[in-house]
């Protein structure tokens, strides 16, 4: 049985050998660390299932933070390089 929860995945085994795997949104909303589901079936009728995740929110939140920052430090070198340039070639004539 497949099923879907907004926050949790969970694979359960009832008596009887019926195994419900539930499926969490995938989705930073809800949680950090979203997951999906890769299910293979085989020509012999058996199956396997595996949870495959995203990066964590916080984790790339942190990354974009650090590549804008560092954009912003590179764009600023490089005004103050071409001001100091202009500025020499002004003085020099």
């Amino acid at each position: 049985v497949l099923s879907a929860h907004a926050h949790h995945f969970c694979d359960r085994l009832f008596e009887g050998g019926t195994r419900e795997v539930t499926v969490s949104t995938f989705t930073w909303r809800n949680r950090d660390d979203p997951s999906f589901l890769l299910l293979y079936v085989y020509k012999d009728g058996s199956h396997s299932i595996d949870q495959c995740f995203l990066p964590r929110e916080s984790f790339t939140m942190l990354l974009l933070v650090f590549l804008g920052a560092s954009l912003i430090g590179l764009l600023i070198l490089g005004i103050s390089r071409c001001h100091v340039k202009l500025t020499t070639e002004i003085r020099s004539h």
